[in-house]
């Protein structure tokens, strides 16, 4: 399956100015998007029942990107996904293929039933490395993880990566914002973190069931992204609420923002 997502006028329109092309990279109208095809990898430890109690499965999904032989920026970026993909859920589980991490996982599951013979749970991993969004100099990629190796229950995650378009380079937040605006955009981002949960803008976040304190305040989190309508910072299960609350999805339009980002181009390295 060929993915040719289309680039979004609000983000090109949003972020536009703010990247400068020196000699060292191609100016935006040169560069295509990305594209790429889905490729599916999975396994299973065997005798899967209904029940899947005494099996372990893997589901590893990926965007693939074709890369034209002078377009290096495609090439980091793809390399960046195969390691996301393959990233550890413990020691145990490397691999450098996703035969092998897949081949680690299900051999973890099998030295557990060994030492414990009355083991009754299955284990299950998804994970998906996506493209979220790309307009003409960035490119937005979402790690989305289900994991259960026991327990009362499993857990989901999702994480946020943005690089330039140019170059391939990872960007943080502070490479898109002017310097000293952010503790602005956290002011804003809290008025929209209120409204979500439903809180007053006198009353303590704890009334809402999250664990910002007096001397741990609102703060935005590094797990962020650019997605269509503007700026998205993902708070996953457990870190800033009990597992009762899920995750938290906080979007801020750029008209919270549009005022806080570089206008002279992104604070990045090559």
């Amino acid at each position: 399956m060929i993915h040719r997502p289309a680039l979004s006028a609000v983000l090109v329109l949003s972020i536009l100015g703010l990247v400068s092309c020196g000699s060292a990279t191609r100016s935006p109208e040169t560069l295509s998007p990305l594209a790429g095809v889905e490729r599916t990898w999975s396994g299973d430890s065997g005798d899967c029942g209904e029940s899947g109690t005494d099996c372990a499965r893997v589901k590893l999904t990926r965007l693939v990107f074709d890369a034209a032989p002078d377009d290096s920026a495609v090439a980091r970026i793809d390399a960046w996904s195969a390691e996301a993909m393959l990233r550890p859920v413990f020691d145990a589980t490397q691999g450098d293929t996703p035969e092998a991490f897949t081949a680690a996982f299900l051999d973890q599951f099998r030295k557990v039933q060994v030492e414990f013979p009355d083991y009754s749970n299955g284990w299950e991993l998804t994970r998906s490395v996506a493209l979220a969004h790309q307009d003409e100099h960035t490119v937005c990629m979402v790690v989305d993880e289900t994991l259960y190796t026991g327990g009362a229950h499993g857990s989901r995650q999702r994480w946020y990566t943005v690089f330039r378009r140019d170059t391939g380079a990872r960007l943080s937040l502070d490479d898109v914002l002017r310097p000293g605006t952010r503790d602005t955009l956290v002011r804003r981002a809290q008025v929209r973190f209120r409204a979500l949960a439903g809180l007053t803008a006198d009353q303590p976040l704890s009334d809402g069931g999250y664990w910002f304190a007096e001397d741990q305040p609102f703060d935005l989190t590094d797990n962020w992204g650019i997605l269509a309508h503007g700026f998205v910072f993902y708070f996953n299960q457990y870190e800033i609420a009990p597992y009762s609350m899920g995750p938290t999805d906080l979007r801020i339009p750029r008209e919270d923002w549009g005022d806080l980002v570089r206008a002279g181009g992104l604070d990045a390295g090559p």
